[in-house]
């Protein structure tokens, strides 16, 4: 059984062994990865650029490469095309829903029934209605993750059939779990590569000029100070944003305090619009983040740190 769970300590581990965000995307051989750290960025406002239609053309990506190989029935291959036909453009959200709404019994079938079968034709039915989800980067996790599981099915039942395997497909995985583990490996460097061809490095020659994004009424929603602890993390070069030696107690409560109305000011419409749940996993993973940022330091990064904690106890 494939784990499409992406695991944050995993792809820490990753970004702090690389450079720059900007090198990171382009040696990363996992799709899911990089649409991770694409929208964490997005979110923190380090990249502002609307990738939405290309993310969603990378989703559709992998239900074509599903098509090609498997058989669906025509209202999921129809979703895709709606989905490339929103993605630039040519069809309403009206049009994205309805899509989606009419492959959803041919999806609940193939989750219910051939999932269980490990039929890859199962999954490439999912990965085709997931096109169509209205939350582009929900579509490109459910779609990466369908199709990971289309070739890995494919190849355990084709490698069952050829050998005259008369055992189950659960030992028949587990006996060949290095061979299948090349297959997967394989499938998801694929992906990295198209998703490469897809969306040009959204890093390149733009995270130097950076500073902390600022809301409308100048604070950081990023604070400065925080945001130095993910230069060295994050392989940004803000050069001219230089780190103070130390702070007085009065600059510290400054300090914290415009951290705190930058933290409220960013969760409490997250809270609103997606609930505390959502929000509050967020609002860890970046504190989390944060503090295992390599050049993290407990003394000067003490106001970011101390803002966490009120802005917790106000938020959630």
């Amino acid at each position: 059984m494939i784990d499409t769970t992406v695991k944050t300590d995993d792809v820490f581990r990753y970004l702090q062994a690389q450079t720059s965000l900007e090198s990171a995307w382009n040696s990363c051989d996992r799709a899911d990865w990089m649409l991770w750290f694409l929208e964490g960025t997005l979110r923190l406002g380090i990249v502002e650029n609307e990738f939405d239609s290309r993310v969603r053309l990378f989703a559709v990506w992998c239900a074509r490469a599903c098509l090609n190989a498997f058989k669906v029935d025509p209202i999921a291959a129809r979703a895709v095309e709606v989905a490339e036909a929103f993605a630039q453009g040519r069809a309403s959200s009206q049009e994205l829903t309805e899509a989606r709404n009419n492959a959803s019994n041919g999806a609940t079938a193939a989750g219910v029934v051939g999932l269980r079968k490990q039929l890859p034709g199962a999954s490439a039915q999912l990965c085709c209605f997931h096109t169509a989800n209205v939350n582009a980067f929900e579509a490109t996790r459910q779609c990466s993750s369908y199709h990971l599981k289309a070739v890995v099915d494919y190849a355990t039942q084709e490698g069952a059939k050829k050998l005259g395997w008369k055992g189950s497909l659960i030992s028949f995985e587990t006996v060949n779990a290095p061979v299948l583990a090349a297959v997967e490996a394989a499938t998801r460097a694929g992906q990295a590569n198209a998703l490469r061809e897809i969306i040009a490095n959204p890093f390149a020659g733009k995270l130097a000029l950076r500073r902390a994004a600022r809301d409308e009424t100048g604070v950081p929603l990023c604070p400065d100070i925080a945001l130095g602890t993910l230069n060295k993390f994050y392989g940004l070069r803000l050069s001219e944003t230089p780190r103070m030696n130390e702070l007085s107690e009065s600059e510290m409560e400054v300090a914290v305090s415009k951290i705190v109305v930058a933290l409220v000011r960013r969760y409490r419409p997250l809270i609103a619009e997606n609930g505390t749940n959502s929000a509050k996993r967020e609002f860890d993973c970046f504190r989390l983040l944060m503090l295992n940022a390599s050049d993290f330091d407990p003394v000067l990064d003490a106001p970011a740190v101390r803002a966490y904690e009120i802005a917790e106890g106000s938020l959630f």
